[in-house]
């Protein structure tokens, strides 16, 4: 469990994502396509296709944290991010 201050926001990509990308290509997607600006200590969540991985991408001040979680049992199921509004809208 992430103990995270009020003042942080969570977002969560509903596309999949290519997991071989590192601390540079999350960066750019979240700078590029969501219009976000990583930098700001904000949690970002990105899945792969089969949904059973996940990668969180922080920033604290002195640098890029990613976190991968490969699940064993549980996963989101189909249509359960629907409902969580795309980055930068």
């Amino acid at each position: 469990m992430l103990s995270l201050p009020a003042s942080v926001r969570v977002f969560a990509a509903r596309d999949r994502v290519d997991f071989r990308k590192g601390f540079d290509g999350l960066h750019a997607i979240v700078r590029d396509e969501f219009g976000e600006d990583a930098l700001s200590g904000n949690v970002y969540l990105f899945f792969n296709a089969r949904r059973d991985r996940v990668k969180l991408l922080v920033w604290d001040r002195n640098g890029f944290w990613l976190l991968y979680k490969v699940t064993v049992t549980a996963r989101p199921q189909p249509g359960s991010l629907d409902r969580v509004p795309p980055f930068g809208r």
